[in-house]
């Protein structure tokens, strides 16, 4: 009897589908974080070994970087928003907003390496 009130304690203390997608989502983020530090610094590498001289380097860094400000900003939003769902369950409309941000989070680093 004891192992069986143990056994449901346990299944209550268990994640809810919540806390398995704000989880999910936190691995989500962090991966796509990854990846993008290693695409970002593969093509600015990239921009200065083709660029013919040091003014054409840095004009292309230039308009790399301002393009990549979305991306920056769209893993600021998804991290605040992040938070926010971590420090507001009761509110589910925090958890819609995480699930937009990381979607788009994913598409500004879509289109940025489409440029």
């Amino acid at each position: 009897m004891k192992s069986a009130l143990l056994v449901l304690a346990l299944v209550a203390c268990g994640p809810t589908a919540r806390d398995k997608a704000i989880s999910d989502t936190y691995v989500a983020i962090n991966a796509a974080r990854d990846g993008y530090i290693a695409y970002d610094s593969k093509h600015e590498n990239d921009i200065v070994s083709s660029a013919q001289s040091k003014d054409e380097a840095v004009t292309k860094l230039v308009d790399y970087r301002l393009k990549r400000t979305h991306v920056l900003e769209a893993f600021t939003a998804a991290y605040h928003a992040l938070s926010a769902a971590l420090l507001v369950n009761s509110d589910p409309k925090s958890l819609t907003t995480l699930l937009q941000a990381a979607s788009d989070l994913k598409a500004a680093i879509t289109a940025l390496e489409k440029e």
